[in-house]
């Protein structure tokens, strides 16, 4: 099954040099103007940039891939084309290339086989007509219905492989009637990811291929830090890079690849090409690519992402999912793009076929306040397509720097968690325990002898402090502010007054989850036993270096892939 290693064929054969049979005099010309409207981009005060990575494709040949501003803010070192940045869920369109490329070679396993017979009959879901009924199909393109929780939860890691959460997706509670909505799940394309693991017979690290564009879990080479936070001043939040490997080793179908902008050259033109390789041969059949390109499912109404006129010069809209990709339009051509965000990196893909030509562009912080990052990345998008299509540009140095002004403005006040009280309203040694989730595993509460604070931990690496907030038994589970997002949560007790669940509230229609005290668990092995719970001082430390403010403010994109 050799096509399995060719999914990532471009990171070994890429030339980024320019070939002069491609440049000509007027794609010189427009090169040299992207090239002055980035760097006029990157001086703006509005958008404070850290470093950002772009290549560009047409008719089959990389015109352009360069890198800007700083990969390491500390060591002064610049970014370049072969940096390399995570690309959060663009990592769903390799899953689905990937998947493409084993069905190819699989008889009788297609895209609407349901995935007990892949997987077996011990894979269950809640619902025995969604365990027989459900495809690949259905997951790829989101419409299973199934609930996604939330991605706060995720930042603290799943201490499980891809294996077992494919055996835990049993306790996945049914949100939505089957293939009626789209609705995003970030978690059922790990499941994916390891159907793929099955049909090939092998890990995924060995499905992709040893090259420079990789998994996470593997420590790439040349990556640069990520920065949640960034001014000109010199403030600036950096991420704790040996969690963010250590958690998106499970997450890889979904959310955990990392490539650079030479690379990703390499994968655009293979979509471009309908799935051939440099040498013209067929790594992945057209047929299987024009799935992924196709709608699969209508997604609902975005207004905060799609342009209109006549507020806008221009239209921009995104139609439906298709596997991996968004398939929408810009300005009435045909628009394949994916977006993805992952603990300070933010990237975007757009594929505009009619013109055979594709932009990657990659930040590596800030990732607060979001719209500075939504602004930089659609700002280069919108004038790259305009170049690849041959029409006239509708932004400039001076709108760059002001979007979406003149036309729209973007609301960003944000909901902030309420403010910590004095104390808890009862003794701290009544919280201490351990608490049970069939997916998420223990939660270990223990009271610190000497500081007299609640220090939790779960997952791979979640730790820190408890935090009361009045009324009642509500607390901030917080962890360090450079990886976790404050997550809010109630404290149940019996009707005895003695404290038995932890419950943390999700937006309507997820129901909340639940950690029980002392849940014994029917599935062999379901969950870590250890206790206890450690902080070292120059953990506690961090917690004190920070404001509460702070905190909160970075904590909406701390850890989310999208």
């Amino acid at each position: 099954m050799a096509n399995f290693q060719l999914v990532f064929f471009f990171s070994s054969t890429l030339l980024v040099a320019l070939s002069p049979t491609v440049i000509t005099a007027a794609l010189e010309q427009d090169l040299a103007d992207l090239d002055s409207f980035i760097q006029s981009l990157m001086e703006c005060e509005s958008k404070p940039i850290v470093g950002l990575t772009i290549s560009l494709v047409k008719n089959g040949d990389v015109v352009f891939c360069k890198g800007y501003g700083k990969r390491d803010l500390n060591q002064g070192l610049p970014l370049d084309n072969r940096t390399i940045f995570g690309l959060g869920s663009i990592s769903k369109s390799f899953t689905a290339t990937l998947l493409a490329s084993v069905l190819a070679e699989r008889d009788g396993v297609t895209l609407d086989t349901p995935l007990v017979d892949i997987l077996g009959h011990d894979f269950r879901f809640q619902d025995e007509f969604l365990t027989k009924k459900t495809t690949l199909r259905d997951v790829l393109a989101h419409r299973t219905g199934l609930q996604r929780f939330p991605t706060k939860l995720l930042q603290f890691g799943m201490d499980i492989d891809r294996a077992e959460l494919t055996r835990r997706v049993r306790h996945f509670s049914q949100v939505h009637p089957f293939r009626s909505v789209f609705y995003y799940n970030n978690l059922l394309y790990t499941l994916a990811g390891h159907v793929a693991e099955r049909l090939a017979g092998k890990p995924l690290n060995s499905c992709y291929g040893k090259r420079s564009s990789s998994l996470w879990g593997r420590r790439p080479f040349n990556v640069g830090p990520s920065y949640l936070t960034y001014s000109r001043d010199g403030h600036a939040l950096l991420v704790d890079r040996e969690e963010t490997f250590r958690i998106q080793k499970l997450h890889a179908p979904s959310g955990g690849m990392a490539s650079n902008a030479a690379d990703m050259a390499r994968y655009m033109q293979l979509h471009l090409s309908g799935g051939k390789g440099p040498d013209g041969r067929t790594l992945v059949p057209d047929e299987l690519f024009r799935e992924s390109h196709t709608v699969q499912f209508f997604r609902p109404y975005q207004p905060d992402k799609e342009l209109y006129r006549p507020q806008y010069p221009v239209g921009v809209r995104n139609n439906g999912e298709g596997f991996g990709l968004i398939v929408g339009d810009y300005r009435g051509y045909r628009r394949l793009f994916r977006s993805g965000i992952y603990t300070g990196f933010s990237s975007l893909m757009s594929l505009f076929p009619d013109a055979s030509g594709g932009v990657f562009t990659s930040l590596n912080g800030p990732a607060f306040p979001s719209h500075v990052y939504i602004d930089v990345h659609s700002i280069l998008h919108y004038r790259v397509a305009d170049m690849l299509l041959g029409l006239e540009p509708w932004l400039n140095t001076t709108t760059a720097c002001s979007f979406p002004q003149p036309w729209a403005t973007y609301d960003v006040n944000m909901t902030m968690p309420p403010a910590p009280s004095r104390d808890f309203p009862r003794d701290k040694r009544d919280y201490e325990g351990t608490f049970g989730n069939p997916l998420f595993g223990n939660l270990t509460i223990r009271l610190n002898s000497t500081d007299g604070t609640l220090r939790f931990k779960v997952g791979l690496v979640g730790h820190g402090i408890l935090l009361p907030i009045s009324p009642g038994n509500r607390v901030l589970i917080n962890g360090p502010p450079s990886q976790s997002a404050p997550v809010v949560a109630n404290f149940e007790e019996t009707q005895g007054g003695a404290i038995n669940r932890l419950v943390i509230p999700v937006a309507s229609p997820e129901p909340p989850v639940v950690f029980v005290r002392g849940l014994k668990l029917t599935d062999v092995d379901e969950l870590p036993t250890e206790e206890g719970c450690a902080v070292s001082g120059a953990e506690a430390t961090v917690y004190k270096m920070w404001s509460y403010c702070v905190q909160l403010g970075v904590a909406i994109l701390v850890f989310t892939f999208i």
